[in-house]
């Protein structure tokens, strides 16, 4: 095991995540959302200087996930649910708040998202 020469393994009682399982499981997590992180930030950057609402897909390979931005203003993302089912059914997932609504394309999710992110407080 290496040894960081943080953590006394000594005095350790084993309990940092619980058990073995547990602290893999939150590994395999904390390393799912980075790379969403990360291709997330790629989906937005693609998006830069673009006019009105567009979208571009987290994977390309599999466009299931998709940032969405107006205006080049990253506001959101819009995801398919069980992608392997027809038809298709979007939710659209503001910034800050709960996945909303039940879309049957991207583009119509995208579009709801935008409308309602610009009725909301805050937007300018």
């Amino acid at each position: 095991m290496y040894d960081d020469g943080i953590h006394d393994d000594s005095t350790f009682d084993g309990d940092l995540f619980g058990d073995e399982t547990t602290a893999i499981s939150r590994a395999e997590f904390i390393l799912a959302h980075a790379t969403l992180v990360v291709h997330e930030e790629f989906a937005v950057r693609s998006l830069e200087g673009t006019c009105g609402v567009a979208f571009a897909p987290l994977f390309v390979e599999a466009p299931v996930i998709n940032a969405v931005t107006v205006d080049g203003r990253h506001i959101g993302r819009v995801r398919r649910l069980n992608p392997h089912r027809w038809p298709e059914k979007w939710v659209a997932v503001p910034l800050r708040g709960t996945p909303y609504g039940c879309f049957g394309s991207a583009s119509e999710a995208a579009e709801t998202l935008a409308v309602l992110t610009a009725a909301s407080p805050g937007w300018t």
